[in-house]
């Protein structure tokens, strides 16, 4: 292949893209990443409680979704019949 082939124009591209990223990484290792430290305890019997709660309406909506499909083909198949 020759140097000005198209895989030698991507080449430069990569090179001119990293040589553009370089000087923000090097600032982005001059500054660490820190974590927030919480303020607050995350696990509270309010947010326990919640939890809880929010499942079992996931959970009894599921069962009623559930429960509609099965009335409504039980429903349709007798219409149809």
């Amino acid at each position: 292949m020759t140097p000005g082939g198209p895989r030698g124009r991507l080449n430069l591209i990569v090179a001119g893209l990293t040589s553009l990223a370089l000087p923000a990484l090097v600032r982005a290792a001059d500054h660490p990443f820190a974590a927030p430290t919480p303020t607050t305890i995350p696990a509270s019997p309010a947010g326990l409680l919640r939890v809880v709660l929010g499942l079992a309406l996931v959970l009894a909506l599921v069962f009623a979704a559930a429960w509609l499909m099965r009335w409504l083909r039980l429903h349709w198949a007798r219409a149809s019949a």
